[in-house]
């Protein structure tokens, strides 16, 4: 996705809505902004590591009861 935004007065710019949409950002969001030769980078700054982590490799434990494979895992220690 490519898009042309320009400075403002003050040099703050405005990211285009859909934009702001498919990244999640909100008002009051903390961006990372990094230079790159010519080139800057913008992301967004971890709100948190839980946050980051929530979801991943989900797929691993789509079958599995939760509840089932920690009584099983203490089980295990004995």
């Amino acid at each position: 996705m490519e898009k042309t935004i320009v400075l403002d007065d003050n040099c703050r710019l405005l990211l285009p809505e859909e934009v702001r949409e498919a990244m999640d950002l909100h008002p009051g969001d903390e961006l990372i902004v990094q230079r790159e030769g010519m080139k800057l980078v913008l992301r967004p700054k971890l709100k948190g590591y839980a946050r980051r982590l929530r979801g991943l490799h989900k797929e691993v434990w789509k079958d599995i009861d939760a509840t089932e494979y920690v009584h099983r895992e203490r089980d295990s220690w004995e």
